[in-house]
């Protein structure tokens, strides 16, 4: 079976998270598709606890969620590498406002 490799966006964590979401069952389908491996930033989980608490979600729910994510997405430090790549993307692409997090996020190496 091909594995595809796949970095979650903290938005997807979301939307599976609240099953009153209109993306809920998009993000479900992503994030248990057996022929996926799921990466994540540990930018993306501090956003994901953010946007938890201004949406007014418990914070046992969210512990019990991260928990999960922990179990089943390969988490992503940044280091040397992957800021070097950052300064890279982040000259070619000339990146403003929110998008310089989008690069930080994307710069970080799988290895």
């Amino acid at each position: 079976m091909l594995m595809s490799k796949v970095l979650i966006d903290t938005n997807i964590f979301i939307y599976d998270l609240d099953r009153a979401s209109s993306f809920h069952k998009q993000a479900k389908q992503i994030v248990e598709d057996p022929r996926v491996e799921l990466y994540n930033t540990s930018k993306n989980i501090s956003e994901f606890f953010a946007v938890c608490s201004k949406l007014g979600i418990k914070l046992k729910l969210a512990f019990d969620y991260f928990d999960d994510i922990i179990l089943n997405t390969t988490i992503l430090f940044p280091d040397y590498k992957s800021l070097n790549i950052f300064k890279k993307l982040l000259k070619d692409n000339n990146a403003k406002g929110n998008k310089v997090y989008d690069i930080e996020i994307v710069s970080h190496n799988v290895k």
